[in-house]
């Protein structure tokens, strides 16, 4: 069968039962598909809700920016204060502990001129290292406390910083995915340059099938001459797929399809964000 009648042949089966073959190799989903009427919203309301949900999704990464900022000033400030702390709790400790040591000379000297006994002496100085002991141990204690204050600080921290990126990389890929869709959706040309460099990527070329929403399967045969200059054959047909959002295509070869899913391909680019942080 010659190239014309071949594609009559293809375009006169898509639309008759509920699973069809081309050429014995391939089957067209139809059939078990939602009925067209169930499926189109005007072209209105369809890019008034996109903006939308672009809107909202953009309010909701202003807020959560501010939130990280708040929290993030919070846990400096909380660090400063216990490092000032630390610093102040050392400085007191070495202070009451080079005045303990100056008492304990000038008390020694004192009780020299005055010729105590050298028991007493001896026993009152014992008490004075013990008493100098307990306080080094004391503070020691609190500058320890107060370190570990500032170290699970910084550690919440960064858990905080951490977590708020991983939501920001999130919502920052969903915004963009919708803004593609909402530019694939007003910018026809998009899909076109789309479909054109997913051809280009297909190696054996001997015969393409182009897959579309049914929407989109105007403009795709109104720019064949364009794809069959790529493909350089007359095994070029186009076909409509329902289970294709408006925007995406599916490109078929004997051996290859390539597959444009925007929701797979921005989840992938989520992944490798998330696991680069």
């Amino acid at each position: 069968m010659h190239a014309e009648g071949r594609k009559k042949y293809l375009y006169k089966n898509v639309y008759k039962n509920n699973e069809y073959k081309i050429d014995g190799q391939y089957k067209v989903r139809a059939g078990f598909l939602p009925k067209k009427d169930k499926l189109k919203e005007s072209k209105e309301q369809k890019e008034i809700s996109v903006k939308e949900k672009i809107i909202n999704l953009e309010e909701q990464l202003k807020k959560l920016q501010g939130e990280i900022a708040e929290k993030k000033n919070e846990l400096e400030n909380l660090t400063i204060e216990c490092e000032k702390l630390i610093n102040e709790s050392q400085k007191k400790a070495e202070e009451i502990i080079n005045d303990a040591q100056k008492q304990a000379e000038d008390l020694k000297e004192q009780k020299k001129k005055t010729g105590y006994e050298e028991g007493f002496d001896k026993g009152y100085y014992d008490g004075l290292e013990k008493g100098k002991n307990e306080i080094e141990n004391n503070f020691k204690n609190l500058i320890d406390t107060l370190k570990s204050i500032v170290e699970n600080a910084k550690t919440e921290k960064q858990k905080l910083i951490n977590n708020a990126e991983n939501d920001i990389v999130a919502l920052s890929v969903d915004i963009a995915k919708k803004i593609v869709h909402q530019e694939i959706s007003t910018k026809k040309e998009i899909l076109v340059e789309i479909v054109k460099e997913a051809i280009k990527r297909i190696e054996d070329k001997e015969k393409i099938i182009i897959y579309a929403n049914p929407e989109d399967i105007e403009l795709i045969k109104s720019h064949r001459n364009e794809f069959q200059q790529i493909v350089d054959t007359d095994e070029l047909h186009i076909m409509p797929d329902e289970l294709l959002e408006k925007g995406e295509c599916k490109i078929e070869s004997n051996s290859e399809i390539i597959d444009t899913d925007l929701n797979y391909q921005f989840s992938e680019i989520k992944k490798k964000l998330l696991r680069k942080e």
